[in-house]
């Protein structure tokens, strides 16, 4: 792996933490360091938030961005709360937990222990400080599974609410899977060109008339190779170009269109499957309403559990 994709995966991993244990180190002597933030005890500094902002872009004019920089603030101090909410509560992850999650890292991005090594010294980052920064990541999580997962539940009442507030979402539209010939026109193809190809796609069309199949026209033409599908599989009322559309749905299942006309060339198409409109049943849409109404909850749960740790502290902004 280059260095640069190295650097840009321990990027990734940066921001997701955002790691606060580092910020009041200055990123470079010529820095004046300021303080920017203030969350209880801890001290965010203006180093700290450009080496931070850095590591998610070097473009030296984010740091001109007092949105953004202050943007990026907000996130910090939210992530300081849980941090410091976890270690009110002596939730620390174990050192177990840091080398499993190191170790999925590693596999994830296709690098080893030299290679990371390496990239966190090109970030002026240590070894130890790196495991501290997922050892605060999975401490946060640990304390969101305890304030916020574990007390988040989905009834059936609420799936059957949602399903009938929502019932149009779960209307499958009418489908139908084809496979097609098609006889392109050139770019600033000719009269007599497109004439040409006319013939062509109108001898191929004949061919199917008489029995031919779809397969042995298209790999006589050149189409597709020898044992090569046309399967082009399903397409939903509207995803068709609309001469394609138009002749797919009407089309009998196993017939063969007549030649259909586009700016782009001739086309010859046959429905081989075809699914009418329905609508799915609670039980089949059951999966995707519990993800959803879940996700949602957790959100409302999570806002809250963070406005209230806000409502607690002492929070003062500088910038």
């Amino acid at each position: 792996m280059k260095k640069e994709a190295l650097l840009r995966c321990f990027r990734l991993l940066f921001i997701i933490a955002f790691i606060v244990c580092c910020l009041s180190v200055p990123l470079k002597a010529e820095i004046i360091d300021k303080v920017v933030g203030i969350v209880n005890k801890d001290v965010i500094t203006l180093s700290g938030l450009i080496k931070i902002t850095q590591s998610e872009t070097p473009n030296p004019e984010n740091f001109n961005s007092q949105e953004k920089l202050r943007g990026l603030l907000h996130q910090i101090i939210e992530q300081t709360l849980i941090t410091q909410e976890a270690a009110r509560l002596a939730i620390r992850a174990s050192d177990k937990e840091v080398d499993n999650a190191i170790e999925k890292f590693k596999k994830g991005n296709g690098i080893n222990n030299d290679q990371l090594q390496k990239a966190l010294r090109d970030q002026g980052m240590t070894w130890e400080e790196y495991r501290e920064r997922f050892r605060e990541e999975i401490s946060r999580q640990h304390i969101i599974n305890q304030k916020i997962r574990a007390k988040v539940s989905v009834t059936d009442k609420d799936l059957e609410m949602y399903y009938d507030e929502n019932i149009d979402d779960f209307v499958e539209p009418p489908k139908v899977k084809i496979e097609q010939l098609f006889f392109p026109f050139p770019s600033e193809a000719t009269y007599q060109t497109k004439n040409e190809i006319l013939l062509k796609a109108e001898g191929a069309l004949k061919r199917i008339q008489s029995g031919e199949t779809f397969q042995k026209v298209a790999e006589q033409h050149g189409m597709v190779k020898e044992g090569e599908s046309l399967d082009l599989g399903y397409f939903e009322k509207g995803e068709l170009m609309s001469c394609l559309d138009n002749a797919a749905f009407s089309l009998i299942i196993g017939k063969a269109s007549d030649l259909i006309s586009s700016d782009k060339g001739l086309f010859i198409i046959k429905v081989l499957d075809r699914a009418e409109a329905k609508t799915k049943t609670i039980d089949e849409a059951r999966e995707k309403i519990f993800d959803h109404i879940y996700r949602q909850k957790m959100e409302n749960k999570y806002q809250e559990w963070i406005q209230d740790l806000h409502n607690k502290a002492y929070i003062e902004i500088k910038i």
